[in-house]
């Protein structure tokens, strides 16, 4: 379920934990620690880059707003690799490594 701005404001961590990490969707995710005195709130951008868990903070709430942290994480999603080698591979023409003809230009 997407956070919104109530859901947000009312997030703590679990009873006896220090911190605690909700999802938004497409990697957004909001880090709840708790602190002394109050409770910490930080969006986080998590994916995977060469097998390990990649994150990058995007700053503490309430600056930036969800909808501005939303689309921060879209400017870092699409800021990935532009090509993939599995993107050049259809079914049928054999090992994506082998292939060196382009699709497009198959005879």
């Amino acid at each position: 379920m997407p956070l919104n701005d109530t859901r947000l404001s009312n997030l703590k961590p679990a009873p006896g934990k220090a911190e605690r990490g909700v999802a938004d969707g497409n990697g957004l995710y909001i880090r709840i620690r708790a602190g002394e005195r109050e409770i910490s709130r930080t969006w986080q951008f998590r994916r995977r880059e060469g097998g390990s868990l990649a994150i990058t903070t995007l700053g503490t709430c309430p600056e930036p707003p969800i909808l501005e942290a939303r689309q921060q994480v879209l400017e870092l999603a699409t800021r990935g690799k532009p090509y993939s080698p599995t993107s050049m591979w259809r079914p049928g023409s054999g090992c994506p490594s082998r292939s060196t003809t382009p699709i497009g230009r198959r005879s």
